[in-house]
């Protein structure tokens, strides 16, 4: 029997965080908060997810930082109102 598996990552845009100023470039822009999901695929359809991973991101360099779920949701829920 041949069993093709592996790794796939999919992002998503959780929504816009707020204007910053990047450390990175330098460029006062709207940051980004991405939603990074890393899935197990058999037969290259994603069906187990086995990591969330959370980034603040500037939206011209993409330069980011990690950040938890509860802060993803906070940031994004903020801006929501």
């Amino acid at each position: 029997m041949f069993l093709i598996f592996g790794w796939r990552k999919a992002t998503k845009k959780l929504g816009d965080a707020a204007v910053y100023a990047c450390p990175h470039c330098n460029n006062i822009n709207m940051f980004k908060v991405w939603k990074v999901t890393s899935w197990f695929t058999l037969f290259f359809i994603p069906t187990i997810p086995y990591n969330n991973e959370y980034f603040f991101l500037c939206s011209i360099c993409q330069y980011g930082q990690l950040i938890s779920k509860v802060q993803a949701l906070e940031i994004v829920g903020n801006n929501a109102s």
